[in-house]
């Protein structure tokens, strides 16, 4: 609409252009695969600083090159990095079955976030509820022992908690839904969706934490042992660079597999000839780490 001119001037109309800017796309977003000490299995995970892969993946790690790979991209301005956590073998989560009632039963088993010894630290304890004596709360840390010291690194509160599947409480729900730590499965009663499981047992209690009495329970024990498996072969490589297809629409430029350069020449030859095949595909750049034991020019050329 032309605007009102009361008075002698010049003025300056801006008119909208009908040209429209297109927005740059990073071309430094990189992918790493390799072993890490918690974080999800085989899938892939956008973290945007060194800290949040610290908290989600467990940061630094001997066994893992990609753990420093990763903190030197964020440190030299990197952005975005996809994270995919692979293992060889079968690891498996720091677990703890529950029990309550008269006679004892199971009634809510309680899993580690994801695989990993990690989970070894994770402790629960089941709190009385004040006044509804259906209702339970659960508390959950995590804790970190250096010289026979230990502290606590997380902590979780889960309050007013039913094992009826009816309730808007109902443990398996809440707990699922909000946790970093660990994840829950009603057993017994407390599976049932039917009329029964209103009156499904629900745990014992087994520490007050507001009175200190008794102890939380770790979730890893010998019944039930967490593992990290073991540091990734040829074909958990392989297969988690596969997995970088789940990311779309979003895309990354850059394939880091560094743990490929200390298999054996035959596993190293698989690794990167799948990887190669996938950048071609994706129209993306690998990185290729030369082993540890390749030291000089001549050495590198010849390992080509």
């Amino acid at each position: 609409m032309p605007s009102a001119f009361t008075y002698p001037g010049v003025y300056v109309e801006e008119i909208p252009s009908g040209v429209r800017t297109i927005s740059g796309v990073s071309t430094s977003d990189t992918a790493f695969v390799d072993f890490f000490s918690r974080g999800p299995m085989r899938t892939p995970a956008r973290v945007t600083s060194f800290d949040e892969f610290t908290r989600v993946f467990g940061g630094l790690d001997a066994r893992s090159p990609a753990s420093y790979g990763i903190q030197q991209f964020f440190a030299n301005g990197g952005q975005v990095a996809w994270v995919v956590r692979v293992a060889a073998g079968a690891p498996r989560a720091a677990q703890l079955t529950l029990q309550g009632g008269s006679p004892l039963q199971n009634t809510l088993t309680v899993t580690a976030a994801n695989e990993g010894v990690w989970g070894n630290q994770v402790q629960v304890a089941v709190d009385s509820h004040a006044r509804d004596t259906t209702l339970f709360n659960l508390v959950v840390r995590q804790v970190s022992t250096t010289g026979g010291r230990s502290t606590v690194v997380a902590s979780e509160t889960h309050r007013n908690l039913s094992m009826d599947r009816a309730n808007s409480r109902y443990v398996v729900s809440v707990v699922n839904n909000a946790s970093a730590l660990i994840r829950v499965q009603g057993v017994g009663l407390g599976q049932l969706p039917t009329a029964a499981s209103v009156d499904a047992t629900r745990p014992d209690v087994i520490n007050n934490p507001d009175t200190q009495s008794g102890t939380f329970q770790p979730l890893g024990n010998s019944t039930n042992p967490a593992s990290d498996g073991n540091v990734p072969d040829a074909s958990a490589l392989s297969a988690g660079i596969q997995q970088l297809d789940r990311i779309e629409p979003f895309t990354f430029s850059l394939l880091c597999v560094p743990a490929a350069s200390e298999l054996d020449a035959g596993s190293q030859k698989s690794v990167l000839t799948n990887a190669v095949n996938f950048c071609e595909q994706k129209r993306v750049f690998l990185l290729v780490d030369v082993p540890s034991t390749v030291d000089t020019i001549d050495e590198v050329n010849s390992w080509q």
